[in-house]
Parts: structure tokens; sequence; C-alpha cells
């Protein structure tokens, strides 16, 4: 499972579960494994492996937060150009699409020690919230020809404020029309040794 390198920084190996239940043996989704960064740099995406799900379906959500029927298959993986669209979906913001591609390749430092390559930096629109706290690690996604290809996952926004889409902000849940996510392929890279799992 590829995620957000941030979500489990200084967590190494430590066994991640699908939700707060206890039962380990039913909802392990895999040990934290750090960053994946085959393209010779660290972006903000990592690994999970060696969970005990009978089966993880290359699937992602693209309804309401609270929606957890509606979605869509990913059929491969693509690198967006600066002005096109991708959508997000955020565990508690739900999808939201029409975030244009303003930048790529950037460098972004959330604090002195973390800093991650090859970032892509997006603006909404319409000017609603893209993607807030809570949100990161969720797929980016760009539909081409009627069809999902993973594109990254959502790193981190810039600025922000309380007023968020699905999830009500809170005084600890910040949100913005400015999302970032790294990019797929950042994470694979061109000559690395993980491919894309994808339904034909």
């Amino acid at each position: 499972m590829l995620s957000a390198e941030h979500c489990g920084r200084d967590k190494t190996y430590t066994a991640w579960q699908y939700s707060r239940t206890n039962n380990v043996t039913q909802n392990h989704i895999g040990d934290f494994q750090g960053f994946l960064s085959t393209a010779g740099f660290n972006s903000d995406t990592a690994l999970w492996t060696g969970g005990r799900l009978s089966k993880m379906i290359p699937a992602i959500y693209t309804g309401s937060y609270t929606d957890i029927s509606t979605g869509e298959f990913v059929r491969g993986g693509n690198y967006p150009a600066v002005g096109t669209d991708v959508c997000y979906t955020g565990s508690r913001s739900g999808n939201v699409c029409s975030n244009e591609v303003l930048f790529t390749g950037l460098t972004i430092c959330y604090s002195v020690t973390q800093c991650y390559a090859g970032i892509t930096w997006t603006s909404q629109r319409s000017s609603i919230e893209a993607a807030g706290n809570g949100d990161s690690g969720g797929p980016v996604y760009q539909m081409v020809a009627g069809k999902a290809m993973a594109s990254g996952v959502i790193s981190g926004i810039v600025g922000g404020s309380q007023t968020c889409t699905g999830d009500p902000g809170t005084a600890t849940r910040n949100c913005s029309p400015v999302a970032l996510f790294a990019p797929v392929v950042a994470a694979i890279g061109s000559g690395g040794n993980w491919g894309l799992s994808y339904i034909p």
C-alpha cells in the first residue's frame, strides 16, 4: 500500500490497521516501511507491506466523505501536466475535483527537518477547499478518457481556514483550496522495481 510518508514518520516497522478496533489479525494493512523513493529523492510517499487482509482492490472512493459505495477502479497511473485538473479524495473532505496543476517538481518543507521533493502544487478552480488536515495519504487521480488514473497521494495544504468540505472544520482542522500532492511516479521511478496494480 502506498500512502504519505509523513503519516508514519518516526514509526518505521510499526503495524497499521484500517480501523480503530483491536483486531490486528483481521485489520492489519501492513507494516510501515518508510520512504519509497526509487526516483532518487525523498518524496512524501511511503510503503506499507505484509498486511493480513485477504485482498486489496485497486480502487478509490469518489463520493462524499461518508460514502463507502461510490468509487472507480484505478486503470493505470499518470503524471498530470501543468494546466490539467486532478481530483482529491481525502478521508475527511471526500471527493473534490477541478484542482488545476500549477507547478510540478517542487521541494516543499513542512518544517526545518521535514522536506519533500517532487511535489505538485494545485489550486481549486472554484476556490472551494480541496483538502485539509486528516486527508493526507489519500488518493489523487485524474480522469483520462473516462478512466481513473492514479496521480499521487495527498501531501499537504497551503494556508487554510476552518472552512472545510466534507467533515466540518474544527479548532484542529484547517482546509485550503491550495493543495499539494506527491506524484505516484516519484515513488515508482522509471528504473525502480515497483509497479502500479490496476484493473484493465
